[in-house]
Formats: structure tokens, C-alpha cells, sequence
């Protein structure tokens, strides 16, 4: 069970700004209402957000370990040896820059075939 005010008093006592209190908060209460860490996983994997949503929870169970309420991260067992990021989340973000950048359909999707074949040659 997670206990969001004693977390919160936690963070407060380590000095954290109150928008990055009311993040913590939110992310792990949001986490909270997931049968599965798997599941939590799934359903963030493509968020832009991601890399706060698992700040979050990794501070929360740095906090329950530091209580005593969890042994362990459940996280580190599921997040080892996974890339910290979606290349595909990231080539979207980065094809919406560039049209917000006004470049030509053509040239956006010549910047983004180079990408890919770099990627591809880095996992070669």
C-alpha cells in the first residue's frame, strides 16, 4: 500500500521544489491504481513523461525501502538492460519538430530514414 503522505512529508524533509512534490505525488498515486508494475509499464511506455513517471516511482521506492515497507525496487528487475527511451516516441517527437520547423514532407522524411539507418548501423 502506498502511503502518498508520508512520502510527501519525505520529500519535503530532502527539500524538493513543491512542483516537483506535486509530481512525485501525482505519478505515483497514478501508478498506484495499476494492478502490475508491468502493466504501469505498458501503459507509459510511449509517454513523452516517461522518463519523470520512472524518476518518480524510483524516489518513492528509495523512500519505502528507506521505511522499511518494500525489500526491494520492483522496478530495477523490470527496467534492466531496456533502453531508457522508445526510438519511435523519439523519431515522432522529433518528425513534430520538424514540421513545426516548416520543413518539407520530403525533407522530413529524408532526416528520418538517415536516423533510422544509423540506428540500425549502432545495433549492428
Amino acid at each position: 500500500m502506498i502511503n502518498l503522505p508520508a512520502f510527501k512529508n519525505y520529500l519535503e524533509s530532502k527539500k524538493y521544489s513543491s512542483a516537483t512534490i506535486r509530481n512525485y505525488l501525482s505519478d505515483v498515486h497514478h501508478y498506484s491504481t495499476y494492478e502490475t508494475p508491468e502493466l504501469y509499464l505498458a501503459s507509459i511506455k510511449k509517454d513523452i513523461n516517461y522518463p519523470r513517471y520512472i524518476s518518480s516511482l524510483n524516489k518513492y521506492f528509495e523512500f519505502a525501502i528507506d521505511q522499511h515497507l518494500v525489500d526491494k525496487n520492483p522496478l530495477q528487475a523490470l527496467l534492466k538492460n531496456k533502453p531508457r527511451f522508445d526510438i519511435d516516441v523519439l523519431l515522432d517527437q522529433y518528425k513534430t519538430y520538424l514540421t513545426k520547423k516548416h520543413k518539407m514532407p520530403f525533407t522530413i522524411k529524408n532526416y528520418l530514414n538517415d536516423i533510422k539507418q544509423f540506428i540500425n548501423f549502432c545495433e549492428s
